[in-house]
């Protein structure tokens, strides 16, 4: 005898269970393509407030005392956010509410700056990352970056070879410098003041269809330690020319501490107050990116790495500086930095293209949020 199994009869609770979950499908789908032009244009979309737009935190409209006030709301929302990056296979995902940003992204925040990379071959191999995506043109040769073009002159220079003479700087800067660019003109107009408006030298130059400078020193010895800092933060030329310092370095001190003559944790914070007192002077904002850790790293000196991320943590907690800002890339990259999970580079102390993508959105990020926040205070 054949046994006819049928389905129980569906209660009216059921009935409105399964009328809820497909009305919120329906609603699902909907979201999703009336929202696909946002998702995919870029992907990477800008804050928006009503009808203005928000670049790079900057107010492209007039400064009514509305849009003010939504930059205010703006500004705060940058300052809340949660900062801690997740990663899927070699992939890096922003956190929630930080934009990714673009080859174009770059350039509008740059573009009115002059901007100088210091540090060890961190700093040289990031300069050189962020110098050739801003040089891909936003279109769709910016959703094709190939592993190449970002990792085209990365060690141009290395060791301190004479492979170019910096003559579009003043013979005083040219000295100090590895590598001399423009920044290139972004796609968007913006038609307000660098970040100092009162230092008129820090303002970018637009004789030509180029943006600010952008420019690279690396230490012509060895290496490049925590105690290196004072040379550059006394070198006149720095304040008298640059709006903005990103400064690339710490590994030295834990892969050939003797090199550094074990100059260590003491001598971070005595350089972090330095660059405290001299961006307060100069009203330059300094960048002060951790590093991460080197793939042969023993206990002793993965130790100290996060030992020189804590310390650089805590002083900023600590002093607050109002033109200083923490990149702790060496903190996010950490599942990307030991054993089998290491992204490489082309020596145990480098990271690979997808690993200093990261630390140059973190960078931009930054400076994004500063310059938002430097907005909202002059609004006040």
């Amino acid at each position: 005898m054949a046994i006819l199994l049928r389905p129980p009869p569906q209660t009216s609770l059921m009935r409105r269970r399964s009328v809820n979950l497909g009305l919120l499908s329906l609603l699902t789908v909907w979201l999703i393509f009336s929202n696909r032009q946002t998702i995919l244009s870029k992907g990477w979309g800008y804050p928006k407030c009503g009808n203005e737009t928000f670049i790079a935190g900057l107010i492209t409209t007039q400064n009514t005392p509305r849009t003010l006030d939504r930059l205010h709301h703006v500004c705060v929302a940058l300052s809340e956010r949660d900062s801690s990056y997740s990663w899927i296979g070699n992939t890096w995902i922003p956190p929630t509410g930080v934009p990714r940003f673009t080859p174009d992204d770059m350039r509008n925040v740059l573009q009115r700056e002059n901007t100088l990379f210091v540090g060890d071959s961190t700093a040289r191999q990031d300069y050189f990352t962020m110098y050739n995506l801003m040089n891909v043109i936003d279109n769709d040769d910016s959703r094709d970056i190939t592993y190449e073009q970002l990792n085209h002159g990365i060690n141009f220079n290395k060791g301190g070879r004479n492979d170019e003479n910096c003559t579009l700087r003043e013979d005083q800067l040219s000295t100090m410098l590895s590598v001399c660019r423009q920044i290139p003109r972004s796609n968007v107009t913006d038609n307000l003041p660098a970040t100092t408006p009162t230092q008129p030298n820090h303002n970018a130059t637009h004789k030509d269809p180029t943006g600010g400078s952008f420019d690279l020193t690396v230490n012509p010895e060895p290496h490049i330690c925590f105690s290196s800092i004072s040379d550059f933060v006394n070198e006149s030329t720095v304040a008298s020319h640059y709006s903005i310092v990103i400064y690339s370095l710490g590994i030295w001190e834990v892969v050939r501490p003797r090199d550094c003559r074990n100059s260590g944790l003491d001598s971070l914070s005595h350089s972090l107050s330095l660059l405290q007192e001299f961006s307060e002077r100069t009203q330059t904002i300094i960048v002060w990116k951790t590093h991460g850790g080197s793939f042969m790293e023993n206990e002793k000196q993965r130790n100290f790495t996060q030992s020189i991320q804590d310390v650089a943590r805590k002083w900023f907690e600590t002093h607050q500086p109002r033109n200083m800002i923490l990149v702790d890339f060496g903190t996010q990259v950490v599942p990307r930095t030991y054993g089998n999970n290491r992204i490489s580079g082309d020596v145990h102390a480098h990271f690979g293209a997808d690993a200093r993508t990261l630390s140059l959105q973190m960078i931009i990020d930054a400076i994004y949020k500063q310059k938002c926040e430097q907005l909202d205070q002059g609004s006040d």
